[in-house]
């Protein structure tokens, strides 16, 4: 019989090949500590103390912490004898997990979460030692890790003049790490003491997650992880605009992101042009957005699970926008307004209503043309429905009409991996919407 141990490792590894849990890998570096110190490892609101003897290796510090980890009931497995890594195993969708290098001098640690989502790196404290054990000006690191590789930088206390407050170096680190972060699928955030950063999932399909550490002995260095599943996605595609004058792109995000974003879209701006500004306008409003390999898409990561998401083309005249994600729970195509019965080429204006789901795309579009040039929203909402409703529930959806607008309720089972909606009008008028409504999936963990 295999000894119980054993046994567990090979259930949770079983149930990580399922996809059903996550693991966290944690690389440890030696210490430059010359007395007793102490790291902690904190997982589901519990503090691990770790006690590490001066100069301890590598190996020496993982297996402590291992030890450590064990006794407090989480199954781990390390990387061998001279090895430097751990894995914790078994862990939840909620479990964001976090480590403190505190006085021990180490200079750079890795945290990787197999379904990393949102990573920070902290100097948390008001000020830092500037100078390691042996006297030498300290140095301060911050880095990602994702499937494209890894990314690392570093300042010296030297470098900063040996202002060591904790703002100070995270600037620092800041603007040597967020310029490259994107070509490894990140975008960097400056919080003061901290470091936010989003991980757009194509780059995070086998690992990511963040490195951080510092030789000198103040502490307040600390990394933490949280799996992408705790948050939300979504991807809007965009139309080529037909605006004759600037117009407005908005997104609004509801619920406790709480957010809009306003990009001045100018006159017959091509899709993947204006996608390059809306992702400008987006990113400098603080939102992590990433371009989607195809041109004309975007994806905004780390929303709320309780967001209404509402992207509101105003006059811009694009025919047609998808908005989709995983885990919708509802949508809304909206044509609130009385329309321009024609474009500004002086064609019937289009009128574009659909979802989206794991089935497929279902879209139906309508001219000003086929409603007589009556383009009152109701008139435009009403013709739609009636198209889109009865085949709706082949797609796991169900479709409502309330006035100016149609109210989309989504089967969960059908918008596991995309739910979402279609929208849009080749008329100037303003007017056009589209929204989902997510799960709130912490939940459903």
């Amino acid at each position: 019989m295999k000894p119980l141990a054993v046994l567990l490792a090979l259930g949770v590894l079983a149930g990580l090949a399922r996809g059903s849990i996550d693991s966290v890998t944690l690389k440890v570096s030696p210490s430059s500590n010359t007395v007793p110190g102490t790291v902690k490892a904190t997982l589901r609101n519990q503090v691990i103390s770790v006690g590490i003897p001066p100069m301890a290796s590598a190996s020496t510090k993982r297996d402590l912490i291992k030890a450590a980890l064990a006794g407090a009931g989480y199954a781990v497995i390390d990387d061998g004898p001279i090895g430097s890594s751990l894995t914790i195993l078994g862990l939840t969708k909620k479990d964001t997990v976090k480590f403190e290098t505190s006085d021990t001098g180490e200079i750079l640690d890795t945290l990787r979460h197999s379904t990393c989502g949102h990573g920070e790196v902290g100097y948390v404290n008001a000020h830092f030692d500037p100078f390691d054990s042996n006297l030498q000006p300290a140095i301060f690191s911050a880095g990602i890790v994702t499937d494209v590789g890894q990314l690392s930088v570093q300042v010296s206390a030297q470098e900063l003049n040996f202002q060591t407050d904790g703002p100070i170096i995270c600037q620092a680190l800041f603007q040597r790490l967020a310029p490259r972060a994107p070509q490894y699928g990140a975008q960097i955030n400056y919080a003061g003491d901290r470091l936010e950063v989003y991980f757009d999932p194509a780059y995070t399909v086998t690992q990511g997650g963040i490195l951080f550490g510092t030789t000198s002995p103040t502490p307040g260095c600390a990394g933490s992880v949280e799996s992408r599943e705790l948050r939300e996605s979504l991807e809007l595609k965009l139309g080529d605009s037909t605006n004759l004058l600037p117009e407005l792109l908005r997104i609004v995000i509801a619920g406790e992101d709480g957010q809009t974003t306003d990009a001045q879209v100018p006159p017959f701006t091509p899709a993947p042009s204006l996608r390059s500004i809306l992702l400008n306008a987006l990113q400098a409003d603080g939102l992590p957005a990433f371009a989607d390999f195809d041109p004309s898409t975007l994806k905004i990561v780390d929303l709320s699970p309780k967001s209404i998401v509402t992207v509101r083309p105003r006059q811009t005249g694009q025919a047609e926008l998808e908005l989709w994600g995983p885990h919708v729970q509802g949508g809304r195509v909206l044509f609130t307004d009385v329309f321009v019965p024609f474009d500004s080429g002086g064609q019937p204006a289009l009128f574009t209503g659909g979802i989206v789901t794991d089935v497929g795309i279902l879209r139906e579009q309508i001219s000003a043309a086929d409603l007589n040039f009556q383009t009152d929203g109701p008139i435009i909402c009403q013709a739609l429905f009636q198209r889109l409703a009865p085949r709706a529930p082949q797609y796991g959806a169900q479709i409502n009409y309330a006035g100016d607008r149609l109210e989309v309720y989504f089967d969960p089972a059908y918008t596991v991996t995309q739910g979402g909606v279609i929208f849009g009008t080749t008329s100037p008028s303003p007017g056009s919407a589209g929204s989902i409504l997510y799960f709130d999936r912490l939940k459903r963990h």
